[in-house]
């Protein structure tokens, strides 16, 4: 894990939502589970913007919001409360610097793999279903000399990911 200490030329720069800077990239450990059976989710957070730069480090379900659909495409809602154990910077400190088009994995406890339950979900009915995500990112793009050129965040509406799908089977 890399870490920096960034420097910005100008310390009254205001906070810009840009919600071309970052994607979330999901990926479920298989396709298919029974009922009862943990869901888990890896989440990354995908550069896609020409520059370097830096998100705050937290859990994933910190760092995105989850879309569950059912088999009719309509939207699940959480059955409970998402987890608000960690907020960004419990998770190793600081800021993280990614690379244009590099992927960042978030991780809890030594594992990238994160049940939905964090998310509020509890998924124990027979079926199809698709996951795909909200970035809920904050952070900068850096210029040249790991100066800050500007400060971004996500508007924490827009799905910004891949679609997975998955059964699950009685």
């Amino acid at each position: 894990m890399t870490t920096m200490q960034v420097t910005s030329a100008d310390q009254g720069q205001q906070w810009v939502t840009r919600n071309d800077v970052v994607s979330v990239v999901l990926q479920l450990d298989r396709a298919n589970y029974n009922v009862g059976d943990p869901i888990k989710l890896r989440v990354g957070m995908k550069n896609t913007s020409g520059s370097v730069i830096e998100v705050f480090n937290g859990s994933p379900w910190v760092e995105a919001a989850i879309v569950v659909r059912g088999a009719d495409d309509n939207v699940i809602s959480p059955s409970g409360a998402p987890d608000f154990v960690t907020y960004h910077g419990l998770q190793g400190g600081g800021a993280r610097k990614i690379l244009p088009g590099q992927t960042l994995t978030f991780d809890w406890q030594l594992s990238e793999w994160a049940d939905v339950s964090h998310w509020g979900y509890k998924l124990d009915k027979p079926g199809k279903y698709s996951i795909s995500a909200i970035p809920a990112a904050n952070g900068y793009i850096i210029a040249g000399s790991d100066a800050i050129q500007s400060r971004f965040y996500s508007d924490r509406k827009t799905v910004n990911s891949n679609r997975v799908e998955f059964s699950i089977s009685p």
